[in-house]
């Protein structure tokens, strides 16, 4: 039977004929072949997509991504004689930013299993992505400037890497992997890369303990941006902590610095 991963191959070549196939849509397309690419993809439903489909980022990024999503499923459904799968896009405001304050964000932390507790800690104090912070080694480390680099694919086919600053909450859990002379920065028990679906199982235990109904492990990064910006931190400095080329990604922020500035001049002497 035909895996995710088969129609993802046959969606590239058919895309090919009419032309290149933009970076946006291979990132999306790999990354489901990735994730589920040992599904047989027509048994995919609609309720499969959209669970997989990450909400944590902005509408027009999950527009983009049911957009490649349903062109790969409904392809191959149309050829094998099946109904299309039909799924919702959400609207331009109906993407969503949560976030925790430094208080609540702490909890979080004190609550969360040793086993994630130090990935959850350097994806509140880096900003970095899960799935970057997984793959980060050892090596990638400049012991000196106290920076770790880390890659991704986001929006392109290439790695696009940066440089994050290691915060000395992070350092521990750091110099910590170094002294077990493993090959990751960030291993799971098992001292391997995390899968998602393991990771997950720890996160949303650590959610429900905190009493919360709805945070992502993306909404580490939002928090981590959110609390910068109500520090005074300028939104061109978050977008290149974040990865981001432009600010477009980062202005979901602005009006927390303008709370912030409201406060500011109230308090003027």
């Amino acid at each position: 039977m035909a895996t995710v991963e088969d129609a993802v191959e046959f969606w590239r070549k058919r895309k090919e004929k009419d032309g290149p196939i933009g970076r946006t849509s291979w990132y999306f397309a790999n990354k489901f072949a990735e994730e589920l690419g040992h599904r047989p993809v027509l048994d995919l439903t609609g309720a499969d997509l959209a669970t997989y489909i990450d909400r944590g980022q902005g509408a027009p990024a999950q527009r983009r991504e049911i957009n490649t999503i349903k062109s790969i499923v409904n392809y191959f459904r149309k050829m094998s004689g099946d109904q299309p799968i039909y799924m919702d896009r959400p609207r331009d405001n109906a993407g969503r930013t949560q976030w925790l304050t430094a208080d609540k964000r702490d909890e979080f932390l004190e609550l969360a299993p040793d086993e994630i507790k130090g990935l959850a800690t350097a994806m509140f104090f880096t900003g970095a992505r899960r799935g970057e912070l997984c793959a980060a080694r050892l090596a990638d480390v400049d012991w000196d400037k106290l920076t770790v680099e880390v890659a991704n694919r986001k929006g392109g086919m290439g790695l696009k890497r940066r440089k994050v600053p290691i915060h000395r909450r992070v350092l521990p859990y750091i110099e910590d992997a170094a002294a077990s002379k493993g090959r990751l920065l960030f291993a799971d028990p098992a001292g391997k890369e995390w899968k998602e679906t393991l990771f997950h199982r720890f996160w949303w235990q650590t959610v429900v303990r905190a009493g919360l109904s709805d945070f992502k492990p993306h909404d580490a990064r939002h928090t981590f941006a959110t609390l910068l910006v109500q520090q005074g931190v300028s939104l061109r400095v978050i977008a290149d902590l974040l990865g981001h080329s432009g600010l477009a990604m980062v202005l979901r922020y602005a009006h927390m610095a303008s709370e912030d500035g409201d406060k500011a001049v109230h308090n003027l002497r």
